[in-house]
């Protein structure tokens, strides 16, 4: 009996782990997918029939696509595509074509680039419960109705690593719920189209460590009813922010109003630098209006209108050309550990650099930590 018991945990302990099944495209695949040396092409077809779960290898090379690519097999079973190169494995549209639309669904879109994608459909990427991670988004719009560039249909929607850079549209990331989640990602050098409610470029996001880099907006706001922590938010040109609470985030270079009619925007920790109220050469510095906890402003900043308690003021907030703290910063060791660790969590403990908060024993005011990083 002991002999049988010890053949039996011996068998378990060597069984095989098995890895994800896997099909193999490429721009001129002419094979059945089944390895890199017979790689298919990428077609609607192709992922129609693979099994739940699989992941769909894409090869380096340009992708010019004329239908749309649900990630989706024909029961509904979620597909991973990942290209083989972020900078390499490229998707475009085909001549001619009205524009393809990347259907993420519950799926995963990985480590590639959309470049040049102008579709009449309603957005260029719409996901439920899916992911897209380590994507690049460049030169891009959609024009059909509501248009977005990345629309979230459900809390689940995830977007980590990513790169939307020149792009416009009515959103650039719209999402229907609050619960949505950003990380790591970066929108520079877009713009939002008139004629989409809120949020030209952030809307109901909860976003972690994003950059927004430059920004042109009009009629609404460019970021509505959004969380942010750890951010950086600059260059915007118009209304900035629209029921919108962040945590140690950076807002600075913007040439418009932070303002809103319902003045409802919430700060932590919050460092607010050279915000104006237009783009002429004698604006004056941009009123803050709602609730400021432990924020640092600028001298003349009006702010009378809301919430203000251990708030700071200076002429000179020392910032580096990346918004970083530079030394004898009045930012240093500024701020009020109690709003960072009441809301830190596993999601959240580094700054925008991925230095660890907190330094020094007291967090920093703004998106960076001067000593950790």
């Amino acid at each position: 009996m002991k002999e049988r018991t010890f053949v039996a945990v011996l068998a378990l302990a060597v069984s095989p782990v098995f890895a994800p099944a896997a099909v193999y495209v490429s721009p001129d695949g002419t094979g059945d997918g089944s390895s890199p040396d017979s790689p298919a092409a990428l077609a609607a077809s192709v992922l129609s029939a693979a099994a739940a779960g699989e992941t769909i290898v894409a090869a380096a090379g340009t992708y010019e696509l004329a239908e749309t690519l649900t990630l989706a097999n024909s029961s509904g079973g979620a597909l991973t595509l990942q290209g083989e190169s972020r900078d390499e494995t490229v998707f475009t549209l085909a001549p001619g074509a009205a524009g393809p639309l990347f259907a993420v669904g519950a799926g995963t879109l990985r480590r590639a680039t959309i470049r040049d994608v102008s579709t009449a459909e309603a957005s260029v990427l719409t996901l439920s419960s899916g992911t897209i991670d380590s994507l690049t988004v460049s030169g891009c719009a959609a024009t059909g109705s509501g248009h977005y560039i990345v629309y979230a249909t459900a809390a689940a929607a995830t977007v980590t690593n990513c790169l939307v850079a020149n792009c416009s549209s009515g959103s650039i990331l719209y999402s229907d719920t609050k619960d949505a989640t950003l990380y790591d990602t970066t929108v520079s050098g877009c713009a939002g189209a008139s004629g989409n409610s809120y949020g030209k470029c952030i809307r109901y996001w909860t976003g972690y460590r994003c950059t927004v880099d430059g920004f042109s907006v009009s009629g609404e706001e460019a970021i509505f009813n959004a969380t942010l922590y750890d951010c950086l938010v600059s260059g915007v040109t118009g209304t900035v922010f629209r029921s919108t609470t962040l945590y140690n985030s950076t807002i600075r270079a913007c040439r418009g109003t932070l303002n809103d009619a319902w003045k409802a925007n919430k700060y932590y920790n919050c460092l607010l630098w050279n915000n104006l109220s237009g783009t002429a050469a004698n604006a004056a510095l941009s009123p803050v209006a709602g609730s400021l906890y432990s924020c640092w402003l600028e001298e003349g900043v009006d702010s009378s209108v809301g919430t203000r308690a251990g708030c700071l003021t200076g002429t000179d907030a020392k910032l580096g050309a990346d918004g970083t703290l530079s030394a004898g910063s009045p930012c240093i060791d500024a701020g009020d550990n109690s709003y960072w660790s009441s809301y830190q969590s596993a999601k959240r403990t580094k700054d925008l650099f991925g230095g660890e908060r907190v330094a020094n024993a007291t967090i920093d005011i703004g998106c960076f930590e001067k000593n950790g990083y």
